[in-house]
């Protein structure tokens, strides 16, 4: 019987690095047949609309009693014979940071990582990028007033607090991540790098990822992606979501990352409303009207922890990266995690 060839998924953590990966590893590198996201090949980001509409959507949102696992199982049937059949392949993956974290929408982590070991089987190999918690919850801040929240850092920090169930808080416990991924596709099969290390040493841990999916460790050229926003400019984007709601700033009920959901709303044959089709529109109109009246003199977007959160945050993630660093011989440490 021949042996399948190896798969991968590379599950996330948001702000780490993802575009990088995405764009110049996983699309980048020529032996490695990349579903997406960041399969440059198409608008979406994903090799085609139907994987687009069923890891978008259907993964990620459909509730237990609501979910049909078929489509995503036809269209990755597809792709899996296609990879089999062209030896130039040696891996083949997806990555999509969304499937380690929960937004208010989302199902439970451990709902998605079941539906994912039932598409691909245990013997796929599992890669954790990590962050310090201080910094990463900071950097997806400034994400979400790119998409229109207006809230000031020290209320988002009450959110996370208040909010543990409906926000991405108790998904950066690395360690209760790191066993619900391993619980089913085995601790063997899984890879953690620290962001930081990662940043530090480009070059050979890149290959070290490459080595670990099953392809050939090659040099590949790393770019910059998602380049730093001016923090002036950021306060001026969140003054300026204060005044438009859209996205992550609009009321309930509304089209939440609407942009995320056009394939599958093309595969059921939902044609788009004039609402659909303004919440697409909006975050990428308020970017253009936030760049056309930034004039430089607001000052800068405000995300320092107060003491106060600094303990909480380090009592809710101490441990847990302790267990963490020790388990996996990870300097953490080093980087100043919450210890």
């Amino acid at each position: 019987m021949t042996k399948t060839k190896p798969r991968f998924i590379h599950v996330g953590y948001p702000k780490c690095a993802s575009t990088t990966l995405q764009y110049d590893i996983f699309y980048g590198h020529p032996e490695i047949y990349h579903l997406g996201w960041g399969n440059l090949s198409t608008e979406h980001g994903w090799i085609d609309d139907e994987l687009a509409a069923a890891f978008e959507v259907d993964l990620r949102m459909a509730k237990t009693h609501q979910y049909d696992i078929t489509p995503a199982k036809n269209a990755l049937e597809k792709h899996f014979k296609i990879f089999e059949q062209i030896s130039s392949y040696k891996t083949i993956g997806l990555s999509w940071e969304s499937l380690c974290f929960t937004l208010a929408y989302d199902v439970d982590p451990v709902i998605k990582a079941s539906r994912l070991l039932e598409l691909f089987g245990r013997e796929t190999k599992i890669i954790f990028v990590i962050r310090n918690q201080f910094e990463l919850i900071r950097s997806m801040y400034f994400e979400m007033v790119r998409d229109g929240l207006s809230k000031t850092f020290e209320e988002y920090l009450e959110y996370l607090y208040f909010h543990p169930y409906a926000s991405l808080t108790g998904d950066l416990d690395y360690t209760r991540m790191v066993k619900i991924f391993g619980e089913r596709f085995g601790l063997e099969n899984i890879l953690i790098i620290p962001f930081e290390s990662l940043i530090a040493d480009k070059d050979f841990y890149i290959k070290k990822m490459c080595h670990f999916v099953g392809a050939s460790q090659i040099d590949l050229a790393l770019g910059q992606h998602n380049p730093s926003t001016d923090l002036r400019k950021l306060e001026n984007w969140r003054l300026y979501n204060a005044k438009h709601r859209y996205n992550f700033g609009d009321e309930s009920f509304s089209f939440l990352d609407a942009h995320k959901y056009t394939s599958y709303w093309k595969r059921e044959g939902k044609a788009l409303s004039a609402n659909a089709a303004a919440a697409i529109e909006a975050q990428p109109k308020a970017l253009m009207e936030v760049d056309s009246t930034f004039t430089g003199d607001t000052s800068e977007i405000k995300a320092e922890f107060s003491s106060k959160y600094t303990r909480i945050f380090t009592d809710l993630y101490g441990k847990s990266n302790q267990d963490l660093a020790g388990t996996w011989e990870l300097d953490l440490e080093r980087y100043a995690y919450p210890m």
